[in-house]
């Protein structure tokens, strides 16, 4: 089967976003673990590395240090995020009062980030969804990033 270069550039990007997904969910345990550590030390830093690699430990350490603030502002859960990203999410009671606000049963959340209104309009009543498919969106909103 040949792909034209365009398909092979598409089928390229989706296997990265799909290898970066699956590095993303086999680090929520590093996640965890150096969020219930709470310090940053020389120990935590090699488990990580030992665990998911010096370039994706670096993340999870700087994620792990936005936690206290992303539960503040999104509420339970681990959340991987950016100061930036973290910085222009929708906090959860506004994303809560957008989702009551709609009615329709289709919603599009074009501005999607970190996913806090996207799981605001899952958890609706606006949305006509089967409750499975609610809990698939939750499930890959929060740990896919």
């Amino acid at each position: 089967m040949n792909l034209s270069s365009e398909e092979s550039t598409i089928r390229t990007k989706a296997e990265d976003v799909a290898d970066f997904q699956d590095q993303l969910a086999a680090s929520e345990e590093a996640l965890r673990l150096a969020t219930e550590h709470g310090q940053w030390d020389t120990a935590i830093t090699a488990k990580l590395r030992q665990m998911v690699g010096r370039e994706l430990a670096a993340t999870v350490l700087a994620t792990a240090k936005l936690q206290t603030k992303a539960r503040a502002k999104l509420g339970d859960g681990l959340w991987w995020c950016t100061e930036k990203s973290l910085a222009q999410s929708t906090p959860r009671w506004v994303a809560d009062v957008k989702a009551r606000w709609l009615t329709s049963p289709i919603a599009l959340d074009v501005c999607c980030g970190l996913g806090g209104d996207t799981i605001a309009l899952a958890a609706s009543a606006a949305v006509r969804q089967p409750p499975v498919v609610l809990r698939f969106t939750h499930r890959l909103l929060t740990h896919r990033g």
